[in-house]
């Protein structure tokens, strides 16, 4: 019987440890939600703080680029209220994603509850299984039935006095085991009304879960509708830059006369820039619409190759001219004459190429000086174009909600969506 009481004792207290322990880490779930809570919405109002001057200084800077650039090309002013767009519904994006978060995390908290209960509950329901092991034991019963059958035929006052007292603890012990069992029992009712509203909220909070999931699967594809869109419009901006001189530069195109010789008349030669007496020149025409970057390059370099071999052609042709010179002034201090007249010779070829090469570097420097600037500006229209590639405000907002958010990478991937990379060219340095 002894043991018996230390046994009720330890399992009364270790029950009610236990729920004193689950009702603090229910507790603790709740302060972890609220707290929880209150982090994710001061930062999403910093976020949004930190949005609204970025957008702004996007604004200012996207007046600027609109300014310079629309002197040539119109269409970049199209990309401002798109780039304007994307913000918006990147932001709408975030707030959604913010949103599935936080009932997510609401979510997630009933069901740890839910689990917790539910392990109460049947701790308290093996408890109440135990009790009345404990209570039908059958040694018991056997010595119930037995003292109830064989009553001790002895008339004697102290053992009577012993047996009203035997039967006070007996009966003592019987109400005790009663009311442990209605307390187990209270508790279960208790924890499976908690279980029932904490199911509640679960179906609740499940029931509102897909609204926002659909919500925020409907902004990143309206994100990624408008990113593709705004990068058509940057890439039909770029090729209007690389053609801005199209059609305007027909005369420095590239062009190599073919020449058929009178005598071989099916022989066909390439220069541009003479012919011989015996050559029939035929111009090629510039094609329709000449003048893309790639094709201002081309010839560019064409220009550049013929005006590098003119110069080492000047040079050679110096070189003669000078060892010439000094031959026929040698002639004269030496009043040796023998070749006086083929080194005068030699020396008119000389300063005659010399002439002819510097007529033909003036033709072509000016032509190559010309497209070089043209590539330039080309090349800073394009830098002025890669600082507003959709690319760029992808990383920037990918590097802002990193900075903002500890799950900003999550927010981002969960909200947009498209991948984050460095454009192929890099636009200015600021």
């Amino acid at each position: 019987m002894f043991l018996k009481a230390i046994t009720h004792f330890f399992a009364k207290k270790g029950l009610a440890s236990h729920e004193a322990d689950t009702r603090a880490a229910i507790s603790r779930y709740e302060r972890e939600k609220e707290a929880s809570e209150f982090r994710i919405n001061e930062r999403m109002v910093n976020f949004r703080e930190r949005l609204q001057s970025h957008a702004d200084k996007r604004d200012e800077d996207l007046k600027k680029y609109v300014d310079e650039l629309n002197e040539f090309i119109a269409i970049t002013a199209e990309m401002q209220p798109s780039i304007h767009k994307l913000y918006d519904q990147m932001f709408l994006a975030f707030d959604a994603w913010g949103k599935v978060k936080l009932t997510q995390q609401d979510l997630d908290i009933e069901r740890s509850k839910r689990n917790l209960l539910q392990e109460e509950i049947n701790l308290f329901k093996d408890a109440l299984a135990a009790l009345e092991l404990m209570a039908q034991n059958e040694d018991k019963k056997h010595w119930h039935d037995r003292v109830e059958s064989q009553p001790l035929g002895l008339d004697n006052k102290a053992i009577k006095k012993e047996l009203k007292t035997v039967g006070r603890w007996q009966a003592n012990q019987e109400r005790e085991l009663a009311d442990q069992r209605k307390r187990i029992e209270s508790a279960i009712r208790q924890n499976g009304m908690k279980l029932g509203q904490c199911r509640k909220n679960i179906k609740d909070l499940t029931d509102q879960l897909w609204p926002l999931k659909e919500e925020l699967k409907r902004n990143r594809d309206q994100v990624r509708e408008t990113y593709f869109g705004l990068c058509d419009h940057w890439k039909s901006a770029k090729n209007s830059v690389d053609s801005m001189y199209a059609g305007q530069c027909d005369e420095l195109y590239y062009v190599e006369e073919v020449c058929v010789m009178k005598e071989t008349p099916l022989k066909v030669l390439f220069s541009w820039l003479s012919s011989s007496k015996e050559e029939v020149p035929i111009k090629l025409t510039t094609p329709k619409g000449w003048g893309t970057k790639s094709e201002l390059k081309e010839s560019c370099d064409l220009f550049k190759a013929d005006l590098d071999e003119l110069f080492e052609n000047k040079k050679k042709y110096q070189n003669e001219l000078n060892h010439y010179s000094d031959r026929i002034k040698e002639a004269r201090s030496t009043e040796d004459y023998s070749t006086f007249d083929q080194d005068k010779t030699h020396r008119s070829i000389a300063f005659n190429n010399k002439k002819e090469t510097q007529d033909q570097i003036g033709i072509v420097k000016p032509k190559k000086d010309q497209l070089s600037l043209y590539l330039f500006k080309i090349r800073k229209m394009t830098g002025w174009l890669q600082d507003i590639h959709p690319q760029v405000h992808l990383n920037r907002m990918y590097n802002m909600c990193k900075e903002m958010q500890e799950e900003g990478e999550e927010m981002y991937q969960r909200s947009c969506g498209l991948k984050v990379t460095q454009p192929k060219n890099k636009g200015r340095q600021s």
